[in-house]
């Protein structure tokens, strides 16, 4: 505090010289300034340089006017005298406010030549000096920049320095200044337009906090009073102590005995409040934001104080975007209330053309040199604050007061004290009891994600509607990375464990490749059948849901080709054992040959082939950009998209995915058919059976995947993406499983066929005059022969039991008995036992 004892019991003013307003043709503002020098960078200075640009372009416009005052045509000349230190600190210390008392006083005394109207300088903390200054020389002052209801009430409880007529008035709720009025709304209703909007987003409590100052306490109590209308629970109210040089404002990670900035932040998340409300000044708001960024919390809506605006966006651009914050004006704003019409336009302006008042006052306050002076060329889509908006309307002020000012008279008080002002482009102007303006709503601004000022409220000019819940931080960046998503992460790790199990499994099989159960299955159709595994397992690392054209592309070819490669292998094996068993008849020579078996997979594979590249260089498949809310960037995806001009890419998608699936289908049912026919063979390992089951469970993971395609709407991409790859992941698994279980378990528990070293390694088994001949060595063809071969024997040696036991024919002794090994049979150790069957007998 400082002593101000010569403000409060100050002597009158000096006696003024004898000189009237109709001796001549100017009316003389006078006008204390915090400018500071050209470099000067607070918000004090900040604003008052806005504040002339506006005086400036106002007196301008009113002398091009030439309008009529008082029975005669006057000109306005305004007179700037810097007052206040403008330094590093943006509060206005008790040196400020004296030295702005001082010049205002000398103003009003006539100085620096007759006055007529003061103008008050910028924040309510130094307007109550230059108010004390005008009501002691009676001198008629505008206020433009002073929110506090403090400022110009009268207030025991909180008794504000200096007192103007309270002292005399001694009771509470007085006017305070009787020359002095404010066209700025009241601090107390900042805030409620904001909070009556949060309601109807159904907001469930509200924390809120404060500076230490009048301004920002009268900010507060608003708040509070209009939660407590809304019936919102208020989780907590937090002060956060006077505004001085070493405390958080400066440096933000300073304690301080009132609580710093970290005390504050942590008590907002605390309190897990939906909404956070602040009555602060720039600097605390730019503090709040930056360290709710550094700990990536943020509530479902925050509002700050003398914040939102272009040079927060400027300076923290990262942190401002879905801060809310009032305003006491925007050119967008609509209603005849805001000078839409031409007659309001034109009261303001010499010529309108087809603008309204505001935008006349938007365009003309970036052309001022003024403006050009002070900040230079402005930014694309720049706009006027409402600091320089209420600065131009303080002019508005002035020639109410003397358009409605009797002729002749020198008195303007009593119309500079009418309660109500027509529409102006800073909308209605209503004084109350206590000379400030009540009648003005507040707008309240949202920062969107493009760093533009948009209207939330009133709803009547509202320009977007607001977004809430306000995204985290981390909502708002996109990053397209792999492996982002726990799911992508998750099937990332499955995925390359199955490869690896598959590549041990081919590996394996390589070196059992003598083995009896691998040469009657053959290695060549075990490594197709796992290489095509391997493949689709592959394509898993490219469906995934941060995509590329290139991942979307390769994704097709992998997952259709190692599928076509599997069922190829299965389908060929199964039709392989299905040759053998109803072609015995036939008596020609069948060749088996891996060129065969190569071509016959080959001829599988290139119908899908010439599927995918005609869908591919027809209708190119790219990576196509989805954006479900715009406001989150983190949650945009891609997915693999057919472009074309003539057919929506949906409908490209269904024509290509049905070919390629009618195509799995037939291949799946041929197998399937196959399957069935031989499920009750006796072959070595039953292996038709278990290749059955392979093809049954691709089946069934073909239908649910056209049933994910089809069903699962976009939106639902991760649901989409869970699915088919464990459809995918499945599917494969049990297939490779089904085929090779039944082999590793009878190789890693020895139960071995017989050996093969009796069987020539090109051997050619006959039956009857059917000769089958294999380029695959004693393998499954083999096998499957001499099987064949041994049960039509042992049908053959049943028929003549029968006759026997009927008394048909006479006995006969046997080739081979009960007591025979039947669960391997060749030629050679049929002869070793001394018994055998004629080279001609009948296949039937």
């Amino acid at each position: 505090a400082v002593a101000l004892s010569e403000l409060v019991h100050a002597a009158s003013c000096p006696k003024r010289p004898a000189v009237r307003v109709e001796d001549d043709d100017v009316i003389r503002i006078g006008i204390p300034i915090v400018l500071g020098d050209v470099t000067s960078t607070n918000s004090n200075a900040y604003y008052s340089k806005v504040m002339k640009v506006s005086f400036d372009l106002w007196a301008d416009n009113q002398n091009k006017k030439q309008q009529v005052f008082l029975g005669k045509v006057y000109r306005f000349e305004l007179v700037y005298q810097s007052c206040g230190s403008a330094s590093t600190t943006d509060e206005p210390d008790a040196n400020d406010q004296l030295d702005c008392y001082r010049v205002a006083r000398r103003l009003a005394s006539y100085e620096f030549g007759r006055i007529d109207f003061l103008f008050a300088t910028y924040s309510s903390v130094l307007t109550p000096y230059v108010a004390q200054a005008a009501e002691e020389c009676q001198v008629p002052t505008v206020s433009g920049h002073a929110a506090s209801e403090i400022v110009f009430r009268c207030d025991p409880e909180n008794p504000t320095t200096p007192v103007g007529r309270c002292e005399d008035v001694g009771k509470t709720d007085q006017r305070r200044w009787e020359y002095t009025i404010g066209v700025l709304q009241q601090a107390g209703n900042y805030l409620p337009g904001f909070l009556s909007l949060i309601k109807l987003k159904q907001a469930r409590h509200v924390f809120i906090f404060m500076e230490d100052t009048a301004f920002t306490r009268s900010i507060a109590a608003g708040a509070t009073d209009s939660v407590q209308e809304l019936n919102l629970p208020i989780l907590a109210e937090y002060v956060s102590g006077p505004r001085q040089q070493d405390d958080y404002l400066h440096d933000r990670l300073n304690m301080t005995k009132y609580g710093g900035l970290l005390d504050l932040v942590d008590a907002m998340r605390a309190t897990e409040a939906d909404v956070v409300v602040g009555g602060t000044y720039y600097e605390l708001c730019q503090s709040v934001m930056i360290r709710l960024a550094e700990i990536n919390y943020m509530p479902h809506a925050i509002a700050m104080t003398t914040c939102v605006g272009d040079q927060l966006i400027s300076t923290i651009p990262q942190e401002v975007p879905y801060l809310f914050g009032p305003s006491g004006w925007d050119q967008r704003l609509k209603g005849r209330a805001y000078s839409e019409n031409v007659d309001n336009a034109l009261f303001h302006f010499p010529q309108v053309g087809e603008l309204t008042a505001s935008e006349q006052f938007s365009q003309q306050f970036f052309e001022h040199p003024t403006y050009l002076d002070f900040f230079g060329p402005p930014e694309p889509n720049a706009t006027p604050s409402y600091q320089a908006a209420a600065a131009y309307v303080m002019g508005y002020a002035v020639t109410w007061a003397l358009r409605h000012t009797t002729e002749n008279s020198t008195n303007f008080l009593p119309a500079f004290r009418s309660p109500y002002f027509e529409g102006s482009l800073y909308g209605p102007i209503v004084l109350d009891d206590a000379g400030h303006n009540y009648a003005s709503e507040m707008l309240t601004h949202q920062v969107d994600i493009d760093r533009r000022l948009d209207i939330v409220t009133p709803l009547s000019s509202a320009t977007i509607d607001a977004v809430y819940p306000t995204p985290a931080f981390d909502e708002r960046v996109m990053s397209q990375s792999f492996l982002r998503r726990s799911e992508e992460l998750g099937f990332f790790v499955v995925t390359s464990g199955l490869i690896l199990l598959s590549l041990v499994l081919g590996v394996m099989l390589y070196v059992w490749r003598d083995r009896p159960q691998i040469k009657t299955a053959s290695l060549l159709f075990c490594e197709v059948i796992v290489f095509g595994g391997v493949l689709t397992y592959c394509a898993l690392y490219f469906g995934t849901v941060d995509t590329t054209d290139f991942a979307c592309n390769l994704y097709i070819w992998l997952l259709v080709i190692g599928m076509d490669l599997m069922l190829g292998a299965l389908i060929i094996k199964n039709f392989r054992i299905f040759r053998i068993f109803k072609a015995a008849k036939n008596l020609r020579v069948h060749i088996i040959s891996n060129k065969e078996l190569f071509v016959t997979i080959a001829a599988v594979t290139a119908v899908d082939v010439l599927i995918i590249f005609v869908w591919e260089v027809a209708f190119p498949v790219t990576a196509d950009l989805q954006i479900p809310d715009p406001h989150r960037p983190a949650l945009n995806y891609f997915i693999c998209k057919s472009s074309s001009s003539l057919l929506s890419a949906d409908m490209v998608e269904k024509v290509f995915i049905s070919l390629l699936g009618a195509y799995k289908g037939i291949q799946i049912l041929a197998g399937t058919f196959m399957a069935f026919s031989l499920r009750k063979t006796p072959s070595a390992f039953n292996e038709a059976r278990f290749i059955g089951y392979a093809l049954y469970n691709l089946v069934f993971a073909l239908l649910l995947l056209v049933i994910i395609w089809t069903t699962i709407p976009q939106s639902e991409y991760r649901l989409a993406y869970i699915l088919r790859s464990l459809v995918v992941a499945f599917g494969v698994t049990f297939a490779v499983l089904a085929v090779f279980t039944p082999k590793v378990y009878y190789i890693l528990t020895k139960n071995d066929l017989p050996s093969l070293s009796s069987t020539s390694a090109r051997s050619t088994p006959t039956i009857g005059g059917t000769v089958f001949a294999s380029s695959t060595g004693a393998s499954e063809d083999d096998f499957l022969v001499m099987e064949n071969q041994k049960l039509r024997e042992e049908n053959a040696l049943l028929k003549k039991q029968l006759q026997i036991f009927t008394g048909a024919v006479a006995p006969a002794s046997p080739s081979f008995g009960v007591g025979r090994d039947t669960s391997y049979f060749s030629p050679a150790n049929d002869a070793a036992s001394g018994g055998g069957v004629p080279g001609s007998l009948s296949a039937s």
